[in-house]
């Protein structure tokens, strides 16, 4: 049976707590879940303390941003569990936020691709099938 993973409808983003899995040690981290994000994003500090080197980054790409378009590479993460779901060998974007910034970084659609997704707003629900 599927377990729905709870959050608040009336909060400005949802935010979904992750375990990102690197060499050094799993590191908990809340990602704002983004349906408008094509990529999942991490903060480079948190890359770092689960072991991962944010400056080495394969395949640059241009990247529209709010500020304007920047060339940002990919880490490669060993495993992102998040949603009683894991993907591994996940590209992730390792781009500051700003300071004031509740969260980690973005669950993005990336995360998503072959699953099914379910909102419902008026529970408070997000389903993963």
């Amino acid at each position: 049976m599927i377990h729905p993973f709870s959050f608040d409808p009336s909060a400005g983003s949802i935010i979904v707590k992750a375990v990102l899995i690197g060499p050094k040690r799993p590191v908990v981290i809340d990602l704002v879940l983004d349906t408008g994000s094509t990529h999942t994003l991490i903060r480079p500090d948190a890359l770092l303390a689960a072991g991962y080197d944010p400056l080495k980054t394969q395949d640059p790409t241009a990247f529209t941003t709010v500020t304007g378009v920047e060339t940002i590479g990919f880490v490669i993460i060993a495993r992102l569990e998040a949603l009683g779901f894991a993907t591994e060998s996940l590209p992730v974007v390792a781009h500051d936020l700003p300071h004031d910034a509740q969260f980690d970084g973005l669950l993005g659609l990336d995360f998503f691709r072959d699953r099914n997704v379910v909102l419902d707003f008026r529970a408070g629900h997000i389903t993963l099938t």
